[in-house]
């Protein structure tokens, strides 16, 4: 039996420092559904995952991903074009038998729908993750969910993997005053961040895990961190504390991404040194918000 079988998932608002984010709890009940911004997709059959074609088609699928925020729909194709190397990357764990590099990938899989909206990839996404999480074990039934999934990819119209993308320079830095490091191993997260942040008077660099976060801000001052918690080769949290005990942070602000929204995780990262916790999928209204408040701290406009 899935440890979480009996759950559902419930957002809330939480007020943190004066600032709201939004949390979500685990609240036993019989049937196994979710709601919030990605609600789970509903469960049943012997495979235990409801066939796609019985929710919508697949073209009306992707036209809602890329409608629900026309700004990044570019960034949305580019998302689903990666989804064939994800899956078989997948498939690759599961014949090793390697669940620690299966959950990896699926956790990124999850986190990078979830920010974009996809919610039917998000649904079997997040339904593995708690199901591995739990077990550990790759048994018939996370086998039966990476079978939804590739139903899913294999039925989205090939138009979408054909589209060319203009893909403008991730590296580019704009001649902003408020210098912001922002770290997430996802590539297709980072670009969301900045794109939700094209027009503010910022100065943005990128790191690919917490090695790579220490070492820049060894080599140069930053205003702001938004940190994600789940990266490779040192996590989020080994940064908070490494930034904390050895006083690195300074004058710098840190805002923790995190699809960990418990409330005790939250009070930890604050305990760490961070000063604001968001919960991914980031929502776009809060991450502006939260950027035009400590411009205008700057007195910076």
């Amino acid at each position: 039996m899935n440890l979480w079988s009996n759950v559902i998932l419930k957002w809330e608002k939480v007020l943190i420092r004066g600032f709201v984010v939004f949390e979500i709890r685990r609240i036993p009940h019989r049937k196994r559904e979710h709601t919030g911004k990605c609600p789970a997709q509903p469960m049943n059959g012997d495979n235990g995952v409801k066939d796609i074609n019985e929710v919508e088609d697949y073209d009306t699928m992707v036209r809602k991903w890329l409608e629900y925020d026309p700004t990044v729909s570019d960034l949305v194709v580019s998302v689903i074009q990666t989804l064939p190397q994800r899956y078989e990357k997948m498939m690759e764990a599961v014949t090793a038998g390697d669940a620690v590099e299966l959950e990896g990938l699926v956790h990124s899989l999850k986190g990078t729908s979830g920010n974009f909206h996809m919610e039917s990839i998000y649904n079997i996404a997040l339904e593995l993750d708690l199901d591995l999480k739990a077990r550990w074990t790759i048994d018939r039934e996370i086998r039966a969910r990476l079978v939804a999934l590739n139903r899913i990819i294999e039925g989205i119209p090939p138009v979408y993997y054909e589209t060319e993308v203009f893909e403008e320079p991730l590296n580019s830095k704009s001649s902003g005053l408020l210098k912001v490091l922002l770290a997430d191993d996802v590539f297709e997260n980072r670009e969301l961040i900045r794109y939700m942040l094209l027009g503010y008077p910022i100065e943005l660099a990128f790191a690919e895990n917490g090695q790579e976060v220490l070492e820049k801000i060894s080599e140069e001052n930053y205003d702001v961190l938004l940190l994600d918690i789940q990266m490779p080769v040192l996590d989020g949290e080994s940064v908070l504390l490494k930034l904390r005990d050895e006083n690195l942070a300074q004058a710098m602000y840190i805002v923790v991404m995190t699809a960990h929204a418990w409330h005790d995780d939250m009070k930890r990262y604050m305990d760490m040194g961070a000063d604001l916790c968001i919960s991914k999928p980031v929502d776009k209204k809060v991450i502006r918000e939260k950027m035009t408040e400590l411009l205008n701290m700057k007195g910076i406009s």
